[in-house]
């Protein structure tokens, strides 16, 4: 995707490592458990608030990418987008 979120996404690549994985696994889940993105996405926050504020502007594009996406694409599909732009090497 070429959307100014996801360019953004790609720039901060670097950043990503196991525990965001995790985090975005558990928002997966937590969006399953709840019916709703933005609770899910502040519980799932709140839960890692040291990594969230760390890395403060990660955090908020995916929640940005979540939040616009997930009404068009479903929450599966965002979060297997937001993984492969983070975590599969550039081809």
């Amino acid at each position: 995707m070429d959307s100014e979120e996801f360019m953004r996404l790609r720039a901060l690549r670097g950043k990503a490592d196991e525990g965001l994985s995790r985090v975005l696994d558990q928002i997966l889940q937590e969006i399953q458990r709840t019916g709703n993105v933005r609770t899910a996405l502040i519980n799932v926050y709140a839960d890692h608030i040291d990594e969230v504020r760390r890395d403060r502007e990660l955090f908020e594009v995916i929640m940005r990418i979540f939040e616009k996406y997930s009404p068009r694409l479903g929450e599966e599909n965002v979060y297997i987008l937001v993984k492969s732009v983070l975590f599969e090497s550039s081809k």
